[in-house]
Parts: C-alpha cells; sequence; structure tokens
C-alpha cells in the first residue's frame, strides 16, 4: 500500500456498494472500509448524493499511512461537479444533500 501510494495523493472510492440502510438497525456494509481500517489508512466519507431509496450515498478519501492532512485537503478540495462527473451525473444540483 505505501509503495503504490508514494504515486499517488489520495485514492477515491465509493463508502459502501450501495445506499444507508433503512431504519437504524444497522449502519450499512462496511466491505469497503475494512481494507483501509485494517492498514490504519486515514479516510474521509463524504455523502455526496441520493439513492433511488432517498437515502444517502457516499465516497470516501484515502491518504497514505500516517498522512492523515493529505485525505482532509484531498476531501476539501473536491468540488461538487467533479464528483458528479465521476458517477455520470447529468442533474449535478439534485444529485447533492
Amino acid at each position: 500500500f505505501s509503495k503504490m501510494m508514494f504515486s499517488y495523493d489520495v485514492l477515491i472510492t465509493l463508502s459502501a456498494p450501495g445506499t444507508a440502510p433503512i431504519g437504524q438497525a444497522s449502519t450499512g456494509i462496511s466491505t469497503f472500509n475494512r481494507v483501509w481500517t485494517l492498514l490504519g489508512a486515514p479516510c474521509v466519507n463524504l455523502p455526496c448524493g441520493v439513492g433511488p431509496n432517498g437515502l444517502p450515498l457516499g465516497i470516501q478519501v484515502i491518504g497514505a499511512l500516517g498522512e492523515d492532512s493529505d485525505a482532509i485537503e484531498g476531501f476539501l478540495a473536491m468540488p461538487n461537479r467533479a464528483i458528479a462527473r465521476a458517477f455520470k451525473v447529468r442533474d449535478w444540483e439534485a444529485f447533492f444533500l
């Protein structure tokens, strides 16, 4: 991971394989977060839209080990339009919460 991150400031991935779950029985599927947690990599999760059920979708910005500030700066530098383009959203204003 450290060798790969030498070439990148941050990685951007989906936060989960779908929307947040309905109700409060679960926080959702953590599959996409586990690897970063196990590695100890800094992550910033960002709700960035809603799914067909009206619940949030998200992305996560992952920094290199020990580079928490890179993950935060990557998150802050990401304009809404860039996120919408990544998700191929045409009506980006309606896409964001």
